[in-house]
């Protein structure tokens, strides 16, 4: 698959100001160590991780596979790496390596297994594992049978995901989701299911046609993603690594984004740029919205809603978001 982008401003995060950011540390549960590469490329990867978890906080990140070796994954252990994500563009060798450029699918597969017995050699605690699958035109076909490999490589749980950054024409239709009406795969997605369902897998599917949702899944009410620059803003959605502004394309018409920042954590304090007026604007409007969702939800339980249900707008910048539709 095409990058998403092909400006990408290719920048890692550098060791003194990953250094910055230890003293909040231990004032969260979990560090996602990814931005919008490979996590396995950055060289000082180990070391983030050691970080993250003498202050008492979960580190982990998503990836491809790319170089994981054994000494790689005998260090990720040793270091007590607690969650890793494989993601897989194929439920076959030859989808996989079609769409996911320089990645191989039977390593990744090998990578997998040897975590399960490297962790037993070693004597230490394996990482909960799950898989990642980006649904594409292309291999949403093969969605039932990523639980297949799921359930042989003993993984209990997971992840569908749409496409949710569209900047082009050509992302516009690779993606499986529809605006209107009935989407063609939903009867994949029912078969993908129940094969989670039979082999005990926990799955997780975005929807395949619009729905409101009361709250982002990526929680900004309680997450933050900050750049390799120290910028922090409420999801990685609003800050890709572009020239600021960025093009999304939502329901067919394109839209010129601005890039979205609170503050700089390498400049100013975070407690400073989490109350900064702007920032609890953005916060609040999730929270009107989220509230209404729940009195929405209770009414329906005590059969006293009556009449339509709105709930309120989400602020600007995710208006034209596709998670805020379910997908």
């Amino acid at each position: 698959m095409k990058s998403e982008y092909r400006d990408y401003r290719r920048r890692d995060m550098s060791m003194e100001d990953f250094k910055k950011l230890v003293p909040y540390l231990n004032e969260v549960k979990s560090v996602v160590l990814e931005g919008w590469g490979e996590s396995l490329l950055h060289p000082n990867v180990f070391d983030f991780i050691g970080m993250v978890k003498r202050e008492g906080a979960e580190a982990g990140f998503v990836t491809s596979g790319y170089g994981l070796d054994e000494d790689r994954i005998r260090e990720l252990i040793r270091r007590g790496i607690d969650f890793l994500g494989f993601s897989f563009s194929g439920a076959t060798p030859e989808t996989h390596q079609r769409i996911r450029i320089n990645s191989d699918f039977e390593q990744l597969l090998a990578s997998i297994r040897a975590f399960f017995s490297l962790s037993k050699e070693m004597k230490m605690k394996v990482p909960k594992m799950h898989i990642v699958y980006l649904l594409l035109k292309e291999n949403v076909e093969e969605s039932p049978l990523i639980l297949d490999l799921a359930k042989s490589l003993k993984i209990k749980e997971v992840v569908f995901l749409n496409i949710i950054q569209i900047s082009n024409e050509e992302q516009d239709n690779m993606k499986v989701f529809t605006y209107s009406g009935r989407s063609p795969y939903e009867d994949i997605m029912l078969e993908a299911k129940r094969k989670a369902a039979s082999y005990g897998i926990k799955l997780f599917t975005p929807s395949l046609t619009q729905i409101d949702v009361a709250m982002c899944p990526e929680n900004p009410l309680n997450s933050i993603y900050i750049s390799v620059d120290g910028e922090v803003s409420p999801c990685v959605y609003l800050n890709p690594p572009v020239k600021s502004p960025f093009r999304r394309i939502f329901e067919g018409k394109a839209y010129e984004i601005e890039n979205i920042s609170f503050g700089n954590l390498f400049e100013e304090p975070l407690e400073e740029i989490w109350n900064k007026e702007p920032y609890r604007a953005f916060r609040e409007a999730h929270e009107r919205r989220e509230r209404a969702g729940r009195e929405i939800f209770e009414s329906l339980i005590n059969l006293s809603l009556r009449g339509e249900y709105t709930l309120p707008p989400p602020p600007e910048p995710c208006k034209t978001c596709h998670k805020m539709k379910g997908f």
